[in-house]
């Protein structure tokens, strides 16, 4: 294995150990604590509080990610013609393609979520707010999109594993 190929495996494992690790914490830790605060503002802003915070190293763990699978993909293009290796490419491919798109829409319904937590005294006809039930509509998907991406990514840290496992034979 070259250097160059050492170099974006390193990325690729370390972006998406961060992004599932992250998701997981959030979605296991962050979410079960706030439910502890009584007041149901401090629930809300505490948990938009701490996704917000992560956001950022969430996205530096999502590209670090994408640009090692990318040069993986393009270093190890001459063993995607066994059909099996392609097909391990093509699932984890998806799978990141899923966590991703879930990735992306948990940030927009979280901004619908803090708008509501920054305003909560405005009603929905004020201009820039959104209605009870666009904001309850983002706690509902919330709720799925913030496991969806630690069972995807996970899924993705399995096929890596396969994949790993069937280049050293």
């Amino acid at each position: 294995m070259s250097r160059t190929t050492t170099s974006l495996r390193v990325l690729h494992d370390l972006g998406l150990a961060a992004w599932f690790g992250g998701g997981l914490m959030g979605a296991v830790g962050m979410n079960s604590t706030a439910r502890r605060a009584d007041d149901l503002s401090e629930r809300h802003g505490l948990t938009t509080h701490g996704w917000s915070r992560w956001a950022p190293f969430s996205a530096a763990a999502v590209g670090t990610h994408l640009v090692g699978a990318t040069g993986l993909l393009l270093a190890d293009r001459d063993q995607l013609r066994d059909p099996r290796a392609r097909a391990i490419a093509l699932t984890k491919t998806g799978l990141t393609a899923g966590a991703l798109a879930a990735t992306l829409l948990a940030r927009s319904r979280t901004r619908v979520v803090e708008e509501h937590v920054d305003n909560p005294s405005e009603g929905p006809d004020q201009p820039g707010t959104g209605s009870p039930g666009e904001f309850a509509h983002a706690q509902d998907t919330l709720r799925v999109l913030r496991w969806a991406v630690p069972a995807l990514t996970g899924g993705a840290l399995v096929l890596s594993g396969v994949q790993a496992r069937r280049s050293t034979q």
